[in-house]
């Protein structure tokens, strides 16, 4: 399976709680050289939760790619249970552009000058939202980038790790090991290490323990 926008942003995720209000920067490399960084602002309070954010290629990717996206997610919380509102996706790659929108349960997608695309969005939880309020080490979970839905399965991995092989709807799949660790008087996502066809990190600003 190629590593997509996908394998990114699965790498941004979070555990938060009420109140909670910080900026993250993360570092991405693939096969241990920098690639990619991405900011992202979180916001939980009041019953209702906002992470905005934007991710973008650097270090020796930045020679031959402009590849840059913009990323938002906005619901409510019942006590510690998100319902989303609307999720934002928007990608630029060169002359590419690609937008994803899902509100009112309904996806809106659209890829340059194509007619979009509108059709029912998935009854599974949005990247965002699953990796960035409240997420567990579930042994079993889906998530869906607004396009497409994925299915994580929990697989052995050392302490400390949750580890999982990821499936797409062609039950091709990729293995990632998510890191959490206490930050801000919560527990955070310090790293994810994802193996595919090369392997590539995502890590919060800071030492992250090695793997």
């Amino acid at each position: 399976m190629r590593l997509s926008s996908y394998t990114l942003l699965i790498g941004l995720g979070l555990l938060c709680g009420p109140g909670f209000a910080a900026t993250l920067v993360y570092e991405g490399y693939v096969a241990g050289v920098r690639a990619g960084s991405a900011t992202v602002e979180l916001a939980i309070s009041d019953g209702r939760y906002q992470i905005t954010g934007s991710a973008a290629a650097d270090g020796v990717v930045d020679w031959f790619s402009d590849w840059y996206s913009e990323f938002s997610a906005v619901g409510r919380l019942t006590e510690t249970t998100p319902t989303l509102s609307q999720y934002v996706y928007l990608q630029r790659d060169g002359d590419s552009r690609r937008e994803v929108r899902v509100a009112d349960g309904r996806l809106h997608y659209r890829k340059n000058q194509r007619p979009p695309r509108n059709r029912p969005a998935f009854a599974t939880p949005d990247l965002l939202t699953a990796l960035f309020v409240n997420p567990q080490c579930n042994e079993r979970w889906w998530v869906n980038t607004g396009r497409r839905n994925y299915r994580l399965e929990r697989r052995p991995g050392k302490a400390g790790v949750c580890r999982y092989e990821v499936f797409d709807r062609h039950e091709d799949s990729f293995t990632i090991d998510l890191v959490l660790g206490q930050r801000f008087g919560y527990r955070v996502h310090i790293s994810m290490t994802a193996r595919a066809l090369v392997r590539a990190r995502f890590v919060l600003v800071e030492q992250a323990p090695a793997l």
